[in-house]
């Protein structure tokens, strides 16, 4: 498995094993996930999840989400909006047990953040 290098922008699909799930505000829930290795990212990219389930729906059973988590943080964090009548996907990812494993490959994106560069005047 190729570890992430964010200066040569390397890919990788990493394992990731569901810890919970949260809350945030009407129709808003964060999915948290610990990866078997370490991921590096930049804030601003994002993964493809794959996630099979029963009766995919047209899109099938794979979707791109940001990374709602900080570089820094342990936990990968998918936040979204799941309404009242989700997708296949959604339903899969709300249906999740603690333990369960999904396949996620990036990070992909180069909308990051910049650090500004300090000059003297």
């Amino acid at each position: 498995m190729i570890a992430y290098r964010e200066s040569r922008g390397e890919h990788m699909t990493v394992r990731l094993r569901f810890v919970r799930q949260q809350h945030e505000a009407d129709n808003i829930q964060t999915f948290c996930f610990e990866p078997e290795v370490a991921l590096g990212f930049q804030a601003g990219q994002y993964l493809r999840y794959t996630l099979p389930h029963a009766h995919p729906d047209i899109r099938g059973v794979a979707r791109t989400f940001t990374i709602a988590s900080a570089p820094s943080e342990a936990l990968l964090r998918l936040t979204t909006r799941v309404g009242s009548q989700p997708s296949t996907f959604k339903q899969a990812l709300t249906d999740l047990a603690p333990g369960a494993v999904v396949e996620a490959s990036g990070p992909y994106g180069q909308f990051v953040y910049a650090r500004p560069v300090l000059r003297s005047c």
